[in-house]
């Protein structure tokens, strides 16, 4: 048994060493002026057809567990400075709580630690039960979610239509709309029908993804919606830090929220119909819009909220298709390139996608 103890404690001792030698040397490279070797390992999760006890190397199953990850928290534990996730994308969205936390889940210079969404759906939504709606008389149902400081209702596979009452006009809610009071939450049905005739889904998660103390990260192509917080919160210490080419959609608070003294570059991205606000920042934080189009499509309006944060918008929405803007999936590991067209022509008023991709 001591033996046993001792062994477990050296292991410990050793990877500690490793990692303080990688952070040392990535130091290092930094004051001499040089890039990080690829030495990134690539990570792989298919939320259909792949089991956390796959060794998550291969896309495709085969012998002695070969074959993807289910989760990406499993790729996230799995993975170490510098790696590469890369997601399947599936008719079935990640219905997944996710973490960017320290040195494991950052990059180097050059080299940043990537998730790749292939455009699959990371999703905060739970479907309403038909017991968890009480009727309060004219076709007016209601339900207590697990959070109603923030909301959002999902009929099929958009939002509803939020209306802005109070009890006293609780009776002007329209058929198929939707309203918040007090933590509650109230919903109109058609004539002669029952909230379980309709696919009704509440906001059920807290943050789809959070950064925290990382550097050096990039998400990309990736859609994320039906939190009753955030889409994406960089919660604090985040530099380095970039999401391409992602649509954050149909979240309670907000679309993007930074905090602390975090910086984060949204780049050719698609945020909107977030209940509250589409982008906030906090502190001392910093977000600059690369690209990106932020619709004021949300509860009032309001594309922004400042809180001694900072919002800049510093290129102007690029008109092509997402495709053309990003890289291929690599074959073994991460590697920098550019993410945006200077050939393609510039616009505000352009949506990026070409798809279904904005709700109104």
């Amino acid at each position: 048994m001591f033996r046993f103890s001792k062994l477990i404690r050296n292991s410990r001792q050793v990877l500690a060493r490793r990692k303080i030698c990688t952070w040392l040397l990535a130091a290092l490279m930094v004051a001499c002026g040089t890039t990080a070797p690829a030495i990134g390992d690539v990570w792989y999760v298919d939320n259909e057809n792949g089991q956390d006890t796959n060794s998550g190397r291969t896309q495709e199953i085969g012998a002695q567990a070969a074959g993807p990850f289910r989760t990406i928290n499993r790729a996230l534990a799995a993975a170490k400075l510098g790696d590469t996730i890369v997601l399947a994308k599936n008719e079935s969205p990640y219905r997944e709580v996710i973490t960017f936390a320290g040195s494991d889940n950052s990059g180097f210079p050059g080299q940043p630690f990537r998730l790749i969404g292939n455009g699959a759906v990371l999703s905060g939504t739970q479907e309403i039960l038909p017991g968890q709606w009480q009727s309060i008389g004219d076709g007016i149902y209601e339900c207590r979610p697990a959070d109603g400081a923030f909301q959002q209702l999902y009929l099929g596979a958009r939002p509803a239509s939020f209306q802005s009452l109070t009890q006293g006009t609780l009776s002007e809610l329209q058929p198929l709309g939707w309203t918040l009071i007090d933590g509650r939450l109230y919903f109109r049905t058609e004539d002669g029908m029952l909230p379980n005739m309709y696919d009704l889904h509440y906001a059920a998660a807290q943050t789809g993804i959070t950064l925290y103390l990382v550097r050096h990260v990039s998400i990309e192509n990736l859609t994320i919606q039906g939190f009753w917080q955030d889409g994406i919160n960089a919660h604090d210490n985040v530099r380095d830090t970039k999401v391409v080419g992602v649509t954050v959609r149909g979240n309670g608070r907000s679309g993007i929220s930074v905090g602390g003294s975090s910086r984060l570059d949204v780049v050719s991205s698609l945020i909107g119909d977030n209940w509250h606000n589409q982008v906030r920042a906090e502190g001392v934080s910093h977000v600059r819009l690369l690209g990106s189009n932020v619709l004021a499509n949300g509860h009032g309006e309001a594309k922004y909220q400042l809180d001694q944060g900072q919002i800049t918008e510093e290129v102007p929405v690029v008109n092509a298709p997402i495709e053309r803007r990003l890289q291929a999936v690599p074959v073994r590991q991460a590697s920098p390139g550019s993410v945006l067209e200077p050939s393609a022509t510039p616009t505000r008023s352009s949506r990026l996608f070409y798809d279904d991709a904005i709700y109104r």
